[in-house]
């Protein structure tokens, strides 16, 4: 796979009630040229298992990583 023309990275905290929506909006555009990284800071609600529900619709192009004392260190 050619590498990608952008990232689109998220930062992510106890966000499982918006991560839904954010990434079904992403899974609607049309370019498709991008990856998605999605950095999780420990999050003890459904986040992880969120994003990991993605995988079909985005494939290889989402990475998931999960850091539990990342804090600023994904800004």
């Amino acid at each position: 796979m050619p590498a990608p023309m952008f990232s689109i990275i998220i930062p992510t905290l106890n966000v499982a009630s918006a991560l839904g929506f954010c990434l079904d909006s992403i899974a609607c555009q049309t370019f498709r040229d991008f990856e998605l990284v999605l950095v999780d800071g420990g999050s003890t609600d459904a986040t992880l298992d969120i994003a990991h529900s993605f995988v079909p619709n985005f494939g290889e192009r989402l990475v998931v990583r999960s850091a539990p004392t990342a804090g600023s260190t994904t800004r």
